[in-house]
């Protein structure tokens, strides 16, 4: 299984931490602390940043609003 690393001119820094992958969805530091190392990792993991669900959410609502109503 891999570990998320950043790639910068050529080196590798290393693994994030769990607080950096936290920071990087929006979350609080330590949002996941009271998980498992490895829940924590599919918590972030599966979860969508909140700048990206509030952007999808407003242009599914913009969308949405252009469209005209259907009517049987």
């Amino acid at each position: 299984r891999p570990t998320p690393t950043i790639v910068q001119g050529g080196c590798r820094p290393g693994p994030l931490t769990l607080t950096e992958l936290e920071r990087l969805q929006c979350f609080p530091d330590d949002w996941t602390k009271a998980m498992t190392t490895g829940r924590r990792y599919t918590a972030i993991g599966n979860a969508m940043n909140v700048g990206m669900a509030t952007w999808l959410a407003n242009r599914i609502t913009g969308v949405s609003a252009s469209l005209p109503l259907l009517t049987h």
